[in-house]
């Protein structure tokens, strides 16, 4: 590391909590800062020195203590806390607690024929084409076919970007997905999906993949029909696979020869 200025048998040095080091110069009777953010060094100014070897900066309570020859010395010096912890994801998960007054929301969405509020400014950045819905209902609550349970979890995704996805709802939370162009909260279902795919659910999670084209997750799920297409062929009448004849054919052309 090499600093800007002039170093007279420099003693002593300690770095504070944002990265800020302090240099006793130590034959020119100063305390230097250097801070490299800005690039420059700086006098640290407080008590008279005779021959500063040692320091050492307490950042919490913004004291720097120094070994002046037979004697030692405090200055007050910048406090450094460390920098608190961010708590925007839960200042904004608190607005969906359902006081209109107190968290003055201004759209109902309806599923299951629960009602829940939420914020047009947020829906209409975080997800447009629910802005176009709700441009659409004329001030009335806009029905969503998703379950309610869907419907809160979605919601939780736009205000905080976190995914709280379970098995009853990761089928719903796709399609919703998918149909609103929520693209980041369906590749994060996807994922969770993708590990638990099993024999006893991979038709099922086949037949979701595909209407929600979720390519990923398809392509495993026919890699695992093929692998054990002996104990799935029986399920297959059953699964309503029959319904998406594309599909089946596209199974079908998967297919070793």
């Amino acid at each position: 590391l090499t600093l800007p200025g002039l170093y007279k048998g420099a003693l002593g040095l300690d770095i504070d909590a944002h990265g800020r080091l302090y240099i006793a110069n130590t034959e020119a009777k100063q305390i230097l800062r250097y801070d490299p953010r800005a690039g420059q060094v700086d006098t640290v100014c407080g008590v008279d020195l005779v021959k500063p070897t040692g320091i050492r900066v307490d950042s919490t309570s913004g004291v720097l203590f120094i070994a002046d020859l037979h004697a030692f010395k405090a200055i007050t010096v910048t406090k450094s806390l460390p920098p608190t912890p961010p708590t925007l994801n839960m200042d904004l998960a608190n607005l969906l607690c359902q006081d209109a007054e107190d968290t003055f929301s201004d759209v109902t969405f309806l599923a299951e024929g629960r009602e829940f509020m939420a914020h047009c400014a947020i829906i209409a950045q975080r997800c447009p084409k629910l802005k176009d819905a709700i441009n659409h209902s004329d001030g009335k609550p806009v029905a969503l076919e998703v379950s309610y349970k869907c419907l809160v979890s979605a919601l939780f995704f736009l205000y905080t970007d976190r995914c709280i996805v379970d098995q009853t709802t990761q089928h719903d939370l796709l399609a919703f997905a998918d149909r609103y162009d929520v693209c980041r909260l369906k590749c994060l279902v996807e994922e969770y999906m993708l590990k638990r795919v099993n024999l006893d659910n991979v038709l099922e999670t086949l037949r979701t993949a595909h209407r929600c084209h979720a390519d990923r997750l398809k392509k495993a799920c026919i890699k695992i029909v093929i692998r054990h297409f002996a104990i799935l062929q029986g399920k297959i009448p059953s699964s309503g696979l029959a319904e998406l004849p594309e599909l089946l054919t596209e199974l079908i052309l998967s297919m070793p020869k």
